[in-house]
Formats: C-alpha cells, sequence, structure tokens
C-alpha cells in the first residue's frame, strides 16, 4: 500500500519545485557503488535554475557526498523514506537516476530493485550503468548513458531538458508497461518454467 511522504520530505520537495524546472530524483544508499559523484558533478556543472537533484537515503558516503555537494546550489539530500513511500516520492519527481560504479561482473548482466520501481513509476530513467542487458534502450523508457563518465551523465541531463513533456510522458508509460508486460512474478515464472 502507497503511503504520503514525510513532511520533511514533501517540504523539501516543494522548495526544490519552487527553484527548478526540472527535479531528478535517486533513491537508495549512498555508497560508492552507485556512482553517485558523477551524478553530482554533472547536475552541479549545469544551470540550477533548469535542474534539481535530490537523494534520498542514508549510506556510508553520504557525509562525503553531502560535502562534495555543499558547493552547488542544485543538489539536496533527504532522510531515508520507508518502502511504501517510494512511490509517492517517484510521483513528486520528473526524472531518476540509476546508475552503478564499472564493475567486470556486470558483463553478465544486471538486475537492480530499484530500476524496476523506477520504471514502474511512470518517469523516465536516466540510466548509468555498463551492461550488457539494458532496458532503458531496450524498452525506450529514459536516457542511457556510459557509467561513471561526468560528461555524458552531464548530455544525458541536458537531453531530459530538451525532451518535450508529451515524450517524457511517453518514455514513463513505455517503462510502467514493460514492468506489468514482462517483469511481474507470474510472468517470470512462466519464462523459467520454460526454460
Amino acid at each position: 500500500k502507497k503511503e504520503d511522504l514525510p513532511e520533511k520530505t514533501r517540504a523539501l520537495i516543494e522548495h526544490m519545485r519552487n527553484e527548478h524546472e526540472f527535479l531528478l530524483c535517486f533513491f537508495g544508499s549512498h555508497t560508492k557503488s552507485y556512482a553517485l559523484e558523477y551524478l553530482i558533478e554533472a547536475a552541479g556543472a549545469l544551470d540550477y535554475r533548469k535542474i534539481g537533484v535530490v537523494l534520498v537515503g542514508d549510506g556510508s558516503d553520504k557525509k562525503r557526498l553531502a560535502e562534495k555537494s555543499s558547493r552547488y546550489r542544485n543538489i539536496y539530500f533527504s532522510d531515508p523514506v520507508p518502502k511504501r513511500c517510494i512511490p509517492s516520492l517517484l510521483e513528486a519527481v520528473d526524472g531518476i537516476y540509476v546508475g552503478a560504479v564499472n564493475n567486470r561482473m556486470f558483463r553478465f548482466g544486471i538486475c537492480m530493485n530499484k530500476l524496476f520501481d523506477s520504471m514502474m513509476s511512470g518517469k523516465p530513467i536516466l540510466y548509468a550503468v555498463n551492461a550488457p542487458n539494458n532496458y532503458i534502450e531496450q524498452y525506450g523508457c529514459g536516457i542511457s548513458v556510459e557509467a561513471e563518465n561526468t560528461q555524458a551523465l552531464k548530455e544525458g541531463i541536458e537531453k531530459l531538458l530538451c525532451t518535450s513533456g508529451e515524450e517524457l510522458r511517453r518514455m514513463g508509460q513505455n517503462g510502467r508497461e514493460a514492468v506489468l508486460e514482462h517483469f511481474q512474478y507470474e510472468r517470470l515464472a512462466e519464462t523459467f518454467l520454460k526454460l
């Protein structure tokens, strides 16, 4: 069951909405695994009035990332929210960042729970993961860029900012439809049985 955002997080996003044209969100653990410093550097180099980024969660790298972000006017940090609040969080923003560090293990493919939560939200995804299975490209539900590449992320954000509202909605809908059609437990079980 979906729950409302905590008041503190809701107020932060309302403030951001007044300051920035497009809100991009990361949710999850603030660790080096998700290559968040590249996102921060990319968004920080852009016009703060056009893009605001909120990182929701906690983790071993959060303090360092917050210190790194202190010189930027468009990077915000929020406390973790309960899992049931994630749908409300994603409804309140315009796009979602899903990224990861380069890792040789990813050559076999990657399956991140947060990716399916993000696709299900109906919002476009900025995806920065180097892996052969790229659902963002396969289903047309966002923009895919090279992992651990600040310039590529900057260009990806700029593409989102230049994309029409209608096209952003179409990307989001593509992701939601892909989850419903291909990644529900019943459909996954059918695939396993066939294998």
